[in-house]
């Protein structure tokens, strides 16, 4: 059974010794006080699971749980089977987040009584560089969580000193909240035959149930670049169940006519053999 108000934050580790600590400590000194942290090891080779071990003696809140190597759709699927909370976060083990997200998080959700909540979000670098993103379209899409388009284009940013300012709006499933409910009542998982935007789906499709959609305008959620290990070949599977899994959720969709069902199903036809494409230049 769930806890009432209980968060639980599921946390992927593979060989993240590097950035373990900093992840650690950024979540066990949350203001939010009712929280369990699933840290699920998707076989790490080094230190990782030493650390969390050494941190799980000192809060009781961390839980550890292993599995063979399987990849971090298969690690998250498994942290929300051991889940207990009414809410349910990810966050991505090289990365960080503000002492206070859960708790301003929470509160939007209970106050405006949504299904989701968004936060802004930080990407950093090892040399201090930083570059906080703005999605120009976020606003609309909490007017109306079915109008999904903004996730779709892929649209060019522009820059102005450590801001990002673009239209389209960054599918990661770390800078937003959950209810476990609508989550397992609705069997809402992450695809294991997707190398990449794996969270983008498993957004949209939650979407697709949810009745509001709430944001926190702070830059909460710290995210590492230069670290993430992208395959950037043989994506030819990858792109076609992408494509499928959104026209999927688009002909699902009651916002939009028909007519503009088939303008976004035809962009997302172009851009994905134009991806494939691109790919098959690049890697022959």
């Amino acid at each position: 059974m769930e806890n009432k108000n209980m968060l639980s934050v599921i946390v992927p580790v593979y060989n993240a010794e590097k950035w373990i600590e900093k992840n650690l400590n950024s979540l066990v000194n949350q203001t939010y006080p009712e929280m369990e942290i699933i840290y699920v090891d998707d076989g790490s080779s080094d230190e990782s699971c030493a650390i969390i071990s050494k941190y799980k003696e000192q809060y009781p809140q961390i839980k550890l749980i292993h599995q063979v190597n399987s990849g971090v759709s298969a690690a998250r699927n498994n942290g929300i089977e051991y889940a207990t909370g009414e809410y349910i976060a990810f966050v991505d083990a090289d990365d960080y987040v503000e002492l206070n997200m859960y708790s301003k998080m929470l509160d939007a959700l209970n106050t405006e009584k949504s299904d989701i909540v968004f936060s802004r979000f930080v990407r950093f670098w090892e040399n201090d560089k930083k570059c906080y993103t703005v999605e120009n379209n976020m606003e609309k899409l909490v007017e109306n969580h079915n109008d999904i388009k903004y996730f779709l284009y892929s649209t060019p940013g522009k820059t102005a000193g450590e801001y990002l300012y673009t239209d389209d709006i960054h599918g990661a499933i770390w800078r937003s909240v959950y209810k476990s409910e609508i989550i397992k009542e609705n069997n809402i998982h992450f695809h294991s035959d997707l190398k990449f935007a794996e969270d983008r789906i498993f957004i949209l499709e939650y979407l697709s149930k949810c009745n509001k959609a709430s944001i926190v305008d702070d830059a909460l959620y710290w995210y590492r670049g230069a670290t993430k290990k992208w395959v950037y070949h043989d994506l030819y599977e990858n792109d076609m169940n992408l494509l499928k899994y959104q026209t999927e959720i688009i002909n699902n969709n009651t916002f939009y006519s028909s007519k503009q069902k088939k303008q976004l199903i035809g962009y997302l036809n172009c851009t994905t053999y134009f991806m494939i494409m691109n790919e098959e230049f690049m890697f022959k």
